[in-house]
């Protein structure tokens, strides 16, 4: 299989490579506490509850809603792409 090709260069924050809810959850914890917030202030932030949010950490099902809250707070997107695709990541 192919590894696609990632160009780090000027990001100034990494990429996340998710196949899974518990993938998910990972990379926003690891997000999260790149910014230094702790879950409570954070949660308050995205606009969900704290459950929520640990619970997404955790890798258990939450609405679609409350990812893409998280995901808009932590300054962070989604793209979807075909396994196996040939892609990059670079600045724009």
């Amino acid at each position: 299989m192919r590894r696609p090709s990632v160009d780090t260069g000027e990001l100034a924050e990494p990429w996340y490579r998710a196949r899974s809810r518990a993938d998910i959850g990972s990379a926003v914890r690891k997000a999260r506490q790149r910014q230094g917030a702790n879950q409570i202030d954070f949660a308050a932030r995205a606009g969900v509850s704290r459950s929520t949010l640990q619970r997404l950490e955790r890798g258990d099902d939450v609405s679609l809603d409350a990812l893409l809250a998280v995901l808009a707070a932590l300054g962070l997107e989604a793209i979807l792409v075909s396994r196996g695709a040939q892609w990059t990541v670079g600045p724009r």
